[in-house]
């Protein structure tokens, strides 16, 4: 994924915290509030590795809110999710998005998937 510039950084870190709130985008890009709040407002550029965090993050919330209004998709964020096995706020924290599922059968991943496309959203590896 190619890495937004910094003032497309600043766009993408505010329209997250619109979509989730402060205390969720911080906690899934593991960095603290007052961090964020200084990307936001541009007082601070994101680095290159943050700015790669901000992109992952975006297309996530991307496809949630194809399918979850904001308020929906940041209760099933800090939900348990039965397919993921935690939270699914934790596991992106953890492990980002995950490896994906390709619908191989040998996959050791759990999925979640949103609407009937065969991507998934949010994955974690099973051992």
């Amino acid at each position: 994924m190619e890495q937004p510039s910094s003032s497309d950084a600043v766009a993408i870190a505010q329209r997250l915290v619109d979509a989730l709130g402060v205390e969720a985008v911080a906690h899934m890009l593991d960095v603290n509030t007052d961090r964020l709040d200084l990307w936001v407002t541009g007082q601070v550029p994101p680095s290159d590795e943050d700015r790669a965090k901000l992109a992952n993050l975006d297309s996530l919330v991307s496809h949630l809110l194809n399918v979850f209004t904001p308020a929906q998709a940041r209760l099933w964020l800090k939900g348990q999710d039965p397919h993921l096995g935690a939270r699914p706020i934790d596991v992106y924290r953890l492990e980002g998005a995950g490896p994906g599922d390709r619908g191989d059968p040998g996959s050791r991943a759990r999925c979640f998937r949103l609407g009937s496309g065969r991507g998934c959203v949010i994955a974690r590896v099973v051992s």
